[in-house]
């Protein structure tokens, strides 16, 4: 009887090999099937009115169909290679640029850190100068290491602000956390140093005006100590004079001493005035005491030559008088001029340099 298998002319077995007519021939016919839309299926059953059309219809024998299935899949599955392979290749090109920005940064972050901490060095030897300079603010020796200190503070000022903002601009190319922590901490630094530099800088102005002050101040002493001269010198006339001529010399060394401490009376008025924070009070009441004891000490000259004893010895008395208080005065007077300048200065002095 004639097997139902013969008309494929396949047999049932092959002896260990793979079947000829696998399930991709099925599949192949099941998906052509599909793919035509029923037309193969209407003309099966045309032919034979069963499945068994559906082979018989093909214009191909058995093999070809296994052979093209076979190479529609290896197509099939090398699309979908290259799909995966595309798709590793662009997550690989992401995770390499991921990377390379990372490696970038790191480049850059070292490049501006190093930097910095160059920079930084370089503002730490000049704060050094700074700190040394205004130790004293009124060293005459150091007068012109200041004055070069203000020509360039102001540049300095400019240059340490730059380096506190790239310390900012660098933080956003810390890779890690320590990276993070040294930007901080340099930000840290920088900010401490622009605030040294302008509280420097007020210094340096400070030390400027009390370094004129203290100048014209000198001076005016100066002019102080020679009126003290010329006083001693005029009292000392005075004391000797036992004739007319005698005392009409003493009385004219004593106008000229009165003369010179009556401007120094007004040095020291004008002196206040330009600089108002100083307080020469004292100065001026030691002055104007020793000008008015000099006044009676003419008074007494004059009453002498008039030859009105009685006069002479009430003016006398009160040239004694305003003598002792200007002694008393003097003694209370400050030793040096620089403590006068510091004293009036002492207060903002402090607060500058914390």
């Amino acid at each position: 009887m004639a097997d139902s298998f013969d008309h494929l002319h396949l047999k049932r077995n092959t002896k260990g090999s793979s079947n000829e007519l696998s399930f991709d021939v099925l599949d192949a016919a099941r998906s052509g099937t599909q793919e035509d839309d029923g037309r193969n299926v209407r003309l099966a059953r045309h032919y034979h009115g069963s499945y068994h059309g559906v082979m018989g219809a093909s214009t191909l024998s058995g093999q070809e169909e296994v052979e093209q299935t076979k190479r529609r899949r290896h197509r099939r599955n090398a699309a979908i290679r290259a799909v995966m392979v595309s798709c590793i290749v662009v997550a690989v090109a992401a995770i390499g640029l991921f990377a390379y920005r990372l490696y970038v940064n790191a480049q850059s972050f070292d490049q501006q850190f190093n930097s910095i901490v160059e920079r930084l060095v370089e503002q730490d030897e000049f704060l050094a100068e700074l700190d040394a300079s205004l130790a004293d603010p009124l060293d005459a020796v150091k007068e012109k290491k200041r004055q070069s200190l203000r020509d360039e503070i102001y540049a300095r000022l400019e240059s340490m602000s730059s380096i506190r903002d790239d310390a900012e601009s660098a933080a956003a190319f810390a890779v890690g956390e320590n990276e993070r922590i040294a930007i901080n901490q340099m930000t840290i630094a920088a900010e401490s140093r622009l605030s040294m530099m302008g509280f420097g800088s007020q210094l340096l102005a400070l030390s400027k005006t009390m370094n004129d002050e203290q100048s014209a101040l000198n001076a005016i002493w100066n002019d102080v100590l020679d009126v003290d001269q010329q006083i001693r010198s005029a009292t000392e006339l005075s004391n000797k004079a036992n004739t007319e001529q005698a005392i009409e010399e003493s009385q004219e060394a004593t106008q000229k001493a009165l003369d010179a401490t009556r401007a120094v009376c007004q040095e020291l008025e004008s002196a206040g005035e330009t600089y108002s924070e100083l307080d020469l009070s004292d100065q001026l009441e030691y002055m104007n005491t020793r000008a008015k004891s000099l006044e009676y000490a003419l008074d007494t000259s004059a009453a002498l030559i008039e030859g009105d004893r009685e006069k002479a010895a009430a003016k006398n008395d009160l040239y004694n008088e305003y003598d002792k208080k200007a002694v008393s005065l003097a003694e209370k007077l400050p030793r040096s001029v620089s403590n006068v300048v510091k004293k009036a200065h002492s207060k903002n002095y402090k607060k500058l340099i914390g």
